[in-house]
């Protein structure tokens, strides 16, 4: 891929991948995170089969996809944001109905701190 369309696409196809992501951990859709992985590993693949030497002779194309590419990387924050709010809720609300990390029911003592019994 030394084209400034087929890279601009790859670019375009990953923000759309990205937000896509971002919309099933809003909407609590497993479903859609799901069907969202095999285009990001698509995606990731060929990104990487990008040989080095053209990363150097694109560089004028890639000055004109920097607002795809801002964007991209603008729904790659979003997700990490995300799925880290879906991983301290998930703790939260597994804790507070009777499960700790380990997967064994938790207690609290007296002073608040967890306990697994197990």
């Amino acid at each position: 891929m030394t084209s400034n369309a087929g890279l601009g696409e790859l670019v375009r196809e990953l923000r759309a991948t990205l937000e896509a992501i971002s919309l099933g951990l809003v909407e609590g859709l497993p479903d859609r995170l799901l069907d969202a992985e095999p285009r990001l590993a698509d995606i990731a693949a060929r990104f990487s089969s990008l040989p080095p030497s053209d990363t150097e002779s694109l560089r004028p194309e890639l000055e004109l996809l920097r607002p795809d590419l801002i964007g991209a990387q603008a729904a790659l924050r979003r997700c990490e944001r995300l799925g880290a709010t879906v991983v301290s809720l998930g703790e939260v609300y597994a804790t507070r109905h009777g499960y700790g990390r380990s997967g064994h029911f938790a207690t609290v003592d007296t002073a608040g701190v967890l306990q697994a019994r197990g």
